[in-house]
């Protein structure tokens, strides 16, 4: 097996589309689905052109309701290329007889290929051989090239070259009442010394796209060229006298650039001046593969194990690298919990770039600021949203898209019960709480002093404000409590009987409220007099402030059903046991068991049923050490065998409903059960590939589980983590892991870290922060200059 190379070796119209969202192309500033080139959006084919960052909102009523929502922009297909032969149809895989098949995603390289062998109706026999890209240098070019060899017929050949500009949204079935076109064209025509182009703007943003490309034919003679425009496409067409066993070979360059670009005047000139700094197609392919290896040089995770296991990591890795480019920088946007390869979720951002900040921070540090940038240039509205529900400091999204208003939709539909249903997953503010946590880590890997005393500080402190503001001291018990909130398990909405929505103290919410008060205290310390003092002043924080932020971090409640269980939620223990046999063999997949329960009439609000971890999650953020620390002052009792309790209490009562719950279990189960871990992680591998979600990946590959599975290799197994000023590597392999390598920069250092099952070596770069701070082992080791360190794991 090839570990750089996913391979799909026969055609099967079925799982079409789950292909076409795992070989999604991007460059971070826009991506092309992987829909063979011919393909239009019908049948078993779904074009996407995406570009980050870029929103449309629009409103319809459903079920009685005005709904706004706003989406990712499916724009015109620039891609779109086809052919046929003389007196025959367009080409179209399912009209054919395919004799062998292979598309192979080269995730080295970055490269997108398809080998077709293939009969028509009329006996002609033909091969079609196609590779493209989306260049990770020049952001605004692709490219496609085709070679089609005619094996036993000679005669006209008709290649259409175009833009499909009928293109809408209409990836996600569920979604499929709101509205679909979210762009008009503008305008289309045709340059003399390039081919068609078009210009395209949404409806509502206003935001213009212009695509044009350069088209090439070369190996045999053109007799004639024509052109096409009309509502559903703008297009060139050869006309190609073909000879038998002759190859003919036809490139493709595609520019693509918005009005919201940098240095952008106007996006048409911007996509000429593209077109004309291209030379060929060989010389763009050779950039870009030069590209991708900078990008692998310090983006692989290697593993000794099994090679699919490999494979599998390295597909999950280069979809972070591609979604989370160096491009990203420019792009004013956050990622998309589907990353940029479908709808689902409207292309939303939610919480799952805190499953990949870890890897980013050490790998590309300027992506990951340019994240936080994405929220703190929010500030406004999260700091409106909060003063709206009566709190202090800034109230982030849990679903953000354009301007950082709150995009979770009033209804989401229940394809079992047939049904639109209240959404109030707007109510998980545990996401500001991993905002802070990037931050924190952020600063913690670069050593970014200016960006913690400016905006980065700011945006902790203003966070620490919303939960000092929201914890309410109750007379009775003397404790602090958050109430009318959502945790991470996402199932329960409410408590049953009770019309308004909300849970009081969820645990896991409660805890990072803690965690972000004292990091936030950390902050003030560590800053010098003159920054803590301008912080505090343009935020109004006294010293009274952070005497209430203290007793807080002392004093909140956190509810428990017995000294060792942590409950979800206050009231938790009311709740009844679910009959799990008894839905096991009625349904089979309960995996969405709010779903089920609502079809039946009942609501999963009333069981012990959790669609993911929720109390555990905290473990998954926060070290064993720091858990400690927490509860101890707040007089509660944390130990490793609470965990293992919990673990046994929680697990059996959760539904893996979401790919995240196999990642957080995989991590909690790391040091009590690591074949148990190992199996967690190998799953979530597979996640996308071998559709065990329930045949959503079509939509979109589930970018933060797949940051997930690398966060496991990295923070939990090779235990590679930055905390207290200090790079902190404390490895614990599972037995079917043999070997572990990476690179990463570590304030300004270039690290390389090989670790087995029972030596850690590291070797460090020279850079601008000696000495170092190495801790390995509960030792920590200072670094004074360029060396290789071995331990003894």
């Amino acid at each position: 097996m090839n570990e750089w190379k996913l391979q799909f070796n026969r055609w099967d119209p079925e799982i079409q589309q789950v292909r076409e969202a795992l070989c999604t192309l991007t460059n971070g500033y826009w991506s092309m689905r992987g829909a063979a080139e011919e393909s239009t959006q019908h049948g078993c084919h779904y074009p996407g052109t995406y570009l980050s960052g870029v929103y449309n909102r629009l409103e319809k009523t459903i079920a009685g309701e005005i709904v706004n929502h706003e989406t990712l922009v499916n724009w015109p297909n620039s891609l779109f290329l086809s052919f046929k032969m003389e007196s025959g149809s367009w080409f179209d895989l399912e009209k054919v007889h395919v004799q062998e098949f292979c598309q192979e995603l080269d995730l080295h390289r970055g490269l997108l290929s398809r080998r077709i062998h293939f009969i028509e109706p009329a006996g002609r026999e033909t091969t079609l051989h196609s590779t493209r890209f989306l260049h990770m240098r020049f952001r605004h070019l692709a490219a496609v090239k085709w070679e089609i060899f005619p094996h036993n017929w000679s005669g006209q050949l008709q290649v259409r070259a175009g833009i499909d500009t009928g293109i809408i949204n209409k990836n996600v079935e569920r979604d499929k009442e709101m509205h679909g076109k979210h762009v008009h064209i503008v305008k289309s025509g045709f340059f003399q010394e390039y081919g068609p182009y078009v210009v395209a703007e949404t409806l509502q943003s206003h935001i213009r796209a212009a695509q044009s490309f350069r088209a090439e034919c070369s190996g045999a003679p053109i007799i004639n060229q024509g052109i096409i425009q009309n509502l559903n496409m703008v297009a060139k067409e050869f006309f190609i006298d073909v000879s038998s066993r002759s190859p003919v070979k036809f490139e493709k360059i595609i520019a693509m650039c918005h009005s919201r670009d940098h240095a952008v005047s106007e996006p048409l000139e911007a996509v000429q001046q593209a077109l004309a700094s291209t030379k060929t197609c060989e010389l763009l392919q050779d950039s870009h593969e030069k590209a991708w290896r900078r990008l692998w040089n310090i983006g692989d995770i290697r593993i000794r194990s099994r090679p699919e296991d490999q494979l599998m990591l390295r597909l999950h890795l280069f979809h972070l690298l591609q979604t989370a480019s160096p491009h990203l920088v420019d792009c004013d946007a956050g990622i998309p919990a589907r990353g940029l390869t479908g709808e689902m979720y409207h292309g939303h951002i939610f919480w799952d770039e805190v499953f990949a900040f870890p890897f980013l921070t050490l790998r590309i540090p300027d992506v990951s600021r340019a994240l936080l940038l994405y929220r703190t240039r929010r500030q406004l509205i999260a700091r409106n949203r909060a003063d709206q529900l009566g709190y202090d400091g800034v109230l982030y999204p849990w679903r953000s898209a354009s301007d950082g208003s709150e995009q979770t939709p009033r209804l989401q539909w229940n394809p079992r019960a047939q049904q639109w249903t209240k959404d109030y997953t707007y109510l998980q503010y545990h996401l500001n709480a991993t905002i802070v946590y990037q931050a924190w880590k952020y600063y913690q890997a670069t050593g970014d002093f200016h960006f913690l005393q400016s905006c980065g500080g700011k945006l902790i402190l203003e966070i620490a404000q919303l939960w000092s503001s929201m914890a309410v001291k109750s007379e009775e018990d003397g404790r602090y409590h958050i109430r009318g909130v959502m945790g991470p398990d996402e199932f329960h909405t409410g408590y049953p009987d009770v019309a308004s929505p909300g849970l009081d103290d969820n645990a896991y919410t409660n805890i990072m409220a803690v965690w972000t008060l004292r990091c936030a205290a950390r902050l003030i310390q560590k800053l010098p007099n003159y920054a803590r003092e301008q912080l505090m002043d343009e935020l109004s924080i006294k010293p009274n402030t952070l005497d209430r932020w203290a007793d807080i971090a002392r004093r909140m409640y956190v509810p428990f059903l017995d000294k060792e269980i942590i409950s979800q939620f206050a009231g938790y223990e009311k709740l009844q046991e679910l009959d799990w046999p008894k839905y096991r063999t009625r349904y089979g997949d309960i995996r969405r068991m709010d779903r089920i329960l609502e079809a039946e009439g009942d609501t999963v609000n009333r069981y012990k049923v959790s669609k993911q971890p929720d109390v555990l999650m905290m473990c998954y953020l926060l070290p064993l050490q720091e858990l400690e620390a927490i509860f101890s002052e707040l007089g509660y009792l944390f130990t490793p065998h609470l965990i293992q309790k919990n673990i046994e209490y929680y697990q059996p009562r959760t539904t893996h409903g979401s790919t995240l719950s196999r990642i957080v279990f995989g991590w909690i189960l790391a040091r009590s059960n690591r074949k148990g871990s190992w199996q967690c992680l190998v799953e979530a591998l597979g996640n996308d590939v071998h559709e065990i979600q329930g045949g959503s990946t079509s939509q979109g590959i589930h970018l933060g589980a797949m940051a997930g599975t690398v966060d496991l290799i990295q923070r939990c197994y090779s235990g590679i983590d930055m905390e207290y000023d200090m790079l902190i590597i404390n490895p614990r392999l599972p037995e079917s892991l043999h070997e572990v390598a990476t690179s990463m920069y570590y304030r300004g250092h270039q690290i390389c870290v090989l670790i087995s099952q029972k030596t850690l070596h590291v070797d460090i770069s020279a850079g601008p922060h000696f000495p170092l701070k190495i801790h390995v082992r509960n030792r920590t080791y200072t670094i004074h200059e360029a060396s290789t360190q071995e331990y003894t794991v």
